[in-house]
């Protein structure tokens, strides 16, 4: 008789609520290796997180996005590529952790990309999987905590607003909910010093700069109203309220951009 089959392993702890953001809905692991580790590595993890091993540029550019959670970087790659890799990683998935691996039997620690994890030779599964994971959960809850700050300040705001409709005020509450389940899931799985490394860079100035370049901005804004055809565009169009829901500044409708519809969910 065979036995059940093994509940895959989650990351970021989302459960099936609401839509919140690419990285938490679907953390994803983008190695970056010539080596036959490749595809040991994407054999070690995807039972546990999405797994991309990119073979060519045009792939890396298309497999790191704001899903992307860890870059697994191999440093006997050139110090020209692994530079393109940073610059990469810089512009399109700053939300993400680097992982740096070595055939080397001692961590290389001054590396490009910076790494916030060392793996050096003998690298088994098990501890492949403990680094990598964790600095999976690592990300994932620094994007959680910065989007449930986000959504309660709005929701403090709009609790002020009495002309805001109810359901707006609903729809901020029920993903603040679901966000604050993220990150006391992640919370509990990451040491002190984890923590207060993710506070640290929310509080720092340059950490709004990096969620904005991530895609939690301009990438989710509706493009026009369904109601009014106001023909503006970009912010002389819409209002941001936090968490993906967006007010249309001509006639007040309002959008939840995270979901596939890109639904209207009320009007003021």
């Amino acid at each position: 008789m065979s036995g059940s089959p093994r509940q895959r392993e989650t990351v970021s702890e989302s459960g099936t609520g609401p839509s919140l953001h690419p990285i938490i809905d679907d953390p994803c692991v983008v190695v970056f290796d010539e080596s036959i580790r490749r595809d040991l590595y994407e054999r070690w993890l995807s039972d546990t997180v999405t797994v991309h091993t990119p073979t060519s540029c045009a792939e890396a550019k298309a497999t790191t996005d704001e899903t992307t959670a860890v870059a697994l970087v191999r440093h006997e790659l050139s110090a020209a590529l692994r530079e393109r890799i940073g610059d990469l990683l810089s512009a399109r998935a700053p939300q993400s952790r680097v992982v740096f691996a070595t055939t080397s039997h001692l961590p290389i620690y001054d590396t490009t990309p910076a790494a916030q994890a060392h793996l050096s030779e003998p690298v088994d599964r098990t501890q492949l999987r403990e680094t990598v994971l964790q600095q999976a959960r690592i990300a994932v809850y620094s994007v959680a905590l910065a989007q449930y700050y986000q959504c309660t300040t709005h929701l403090t705001e709009l609790r002020l607003d009495a002309a805001v409709d109810d359901r707006v005020r609903e729809q901020l509450e029920t993903t603040a909910d679901a966000l604050s389940t993220v990150v006391d899931g992640i919370g509990a799985k990451l040491t002190p010093e984890e923590r207060h490394e993710v506070l640290d860079s929310i509080v720092d100035e340059d950490a709004d700069d990096a969620l904005e370049t991530a895609g939690i901005g301009s990438k989710y804004r509706p493009q026009g109203c369904s109601r009014c055809d106001d023909a503006r565009t970009g912010t002389d169009a819409f209002r941001d309220l936090g968490a993906y829901v967006w007010e249309c500044k001509s006639c007040g409708a309002v959008y939840e951009r995270s979901a596939a519809a890109h639904r209207r969910v009320a009007k003021r």
